[in-house]
């Protein structure tokens, strides 16, 4: 949990699910609290690493917009 905090989101390599990975990302509250999550579920076999980093920082990018519309002013 210190490393997903630290690096502003959650991956699942295949822990869970032998092909599958994903990524996810906070959603915070005007009282910069986390109250839920978005994420993505993909395919090894059709994505590779380089394009999950990308799909990463797309879910990162909306998980911030939606916190700022809840009112989160954090970064």
């Amino acid at each position: 949990l210190t490393q997903t905090r630290e690096q502003g989101y959650a991956l699942d390599s295949e822990e869970n699910e032998q092909g599958v990975r994903c990524v996810a990302v906070p959603v915070w509250n005007h009282e910069s609290r986390v109250i839920a999550a978005l994420s993505l579920s993909t395919l090894t076999s059709r994505v590779d690493d380089a394009e999950l980093a990308r799909f990463r920082e797309e879910l990162q990018q909306a998980g911030l917009e939606l916190s700022r519309a809840l009112g989160y002013t954090g970064s």
